[in-house]
C-alpha cells in the first residue's frame, strides 16, 4: 500500500505576500445577549482591514485585534503574513 507521509498542514497554508492596505473598519460586534443596548456599558469592537496583493490576486479581508488594526495606515504597502485565513503580521515597507 502507498502512503505518503502525513506533511504538518500547517505550514501548507503559511503565505507571505506584498500587498496595499485598501481600507480599515472598526464596528461594534453585535451582541446576542441583551436586546436593550443602552443597559451595555462598554461594547465589544471588531476590526478589519481590506488587503490588495502587488501580485495582482484579488482584494480580500482579514479581521485584525485592535493592536494590530491601529499600528497598519491605510494606503500601506508591505509584507502581510497569513496562515489560512488568519492574520499573523503585516510588516510596512520603509521609505528609501
Amino acid at each position: 500500500r502507498d502512503v505518503a507521509p502525513s506533511r504538518g498542514l500547517g505550514d501548507v497554508y503559511k503565505r507571505q505576500l506584498v500587498v496595499e492596505v485598501k481600507s480599515k473598519r472598526e464596528y461594534p460586534a453585535p451582541n446576542r445577549r441583551s436586546r436593550q443596548r443602552e443597559h451595555i456599558p462598554v461594547e465589544d469592537m471588531r476590526y478589519e482591514a481590506w488587503f490588495h496583493p502587488l501580485n495582482g490576486a484579488g482584494d480580500f479581508k482579514l479581521e485584525l485585534t485592535a493592536g494590530d488594526y491601529h499600528q497598519i495606515d491605510k494606503g500601506s504597502k508591505g509584507e502581510l503574513k497569513v496562515k489560512g485565513s488568519r492574520f499573523i503580521s503585516f510588516v510596512p515597507e520603509t521609505a528609501p
